[in-house]
Formats: C-alpha cells, structure tokens, sequence
C-alpha cells in the first residue's frame, strides 16, 4: 500500500453514501471491476477539459477502492494524460454490490442535461465573454473561435447566439 493511501476515517457515523475530503491514490490501487458502461467516449476532449479546467469532480471509490462512479474520469487521467496519482472521493457504503451498482447507475442516469434552451444560452454567455474579454484589448473575437473552442460548428454558435437574443428579447 502507498503511504498517501491511508484513509482518515470520520469521527461521526456514517451515512450510506457519505463522501470524505479527497484524497489522492496510485492509479493501480483503484479496482475497476465490471463496469456498466463501455463506450468511454471522447476521452481525449475530457482530458483537454481536466488540463484546462482542473478535476471537478474527483472518480468515488469505496473503502476497499472499488470505483463506484468516474470511470471515463479515471481512464482520462491514466490512459490519455498518464496521472499515476488519481485524486479520489470516498464514499461510505456497507459494501455489497447492490449498493455500489447503483451509485454507479445513479450517477450516470440522474444527472440531468441541459436544455436546449440552456445550451444555447450558455454558449451565447460564453461567446460574449470572450467577445468583451477580447474588445478591452482591442482584438476581436469570432463566432468561429467560439465554435473552436467548444468544439461546436460556427452555425450552432450562431444559432445560439440567435435564439439566446430571442428568449432575452422575444419582442426583436
């Protein structure tokens, strides 16, 4: 065991689903198991994201390092951007394989995308962020970058840019 893998466990009792501070552990100490899902995605785009952004949400493991949730967050870090150190959260279960599936499956089916009207409105935030970042300098910042940067066709930046003025402003 690697000394950064010691646990410290909480005075009071814990409550199933209870997570403790992060801690950082040897990637080959994390027991992946079966996992539900199997279509990892774009990994390399979430790895991009965990550089530019730091981790935001830490992979959970339990107290015997099972990976309850955080598998493509894990496979990032170790397959794309070669982290030996993987930060982790751990969570308080009694253990059993019920409990620790359907955390995983709770993770995965309860989040809750974005509208279309967020996304659109989001995008158009962000455009215009950079658009006003870029004009105190005196450069000028395009629809194209934006697409660019979030790795969107300049037509949906536009779009968004559109529909986000007319929800602002349904009357124009």
């Amino acid at each position: 065991m690697h000394e950064a893998e010691q646990f410290p466990l909480p005075n009071t009792a814990p409550v199933q689903g209870d997570l403790l501070p992060p801690i950082k552990l040897h990637k080959d100490s994390i027991i992946l198991g079966d996992r539900m899902r199997s279509d990892m995605g774009d990994l390399e785009e979430l790895a991009d994201s965990i550089k530019e952004f730091g981790l935001i949400h830490p992979p959970t493991i339990d107290k015997n390092k099972n990976l309850i949730a955080g598998g493509r967050r894990y496979a990032a870090m170790t397959q794309i951007l070669k982290w030996e150190w993987i930060p982790v959260t751990l969570a308080e279960t009694d253990g059993s394989e019920i409990v620790l599936r359907m955390m995983e499956l709770e993770e995965n089916l309860k989040r809750k995308e974005m509208t279309w009207k967020e996304r659109c409105i989001s995008i158009a935030r962000v455009h215009n962020l950079h658009r006003m970042d870029d004009a105190k300098r005196g450069e000028v910042w395009s629809k194209a970058q934006t697409g660019q940067l979030l790795g969107i066709a300049v037509g949906n930046v536009q779009y968004c840019v559109d529909i986000a003025t007319l929800l602002k402003n349904p009357n124009s």
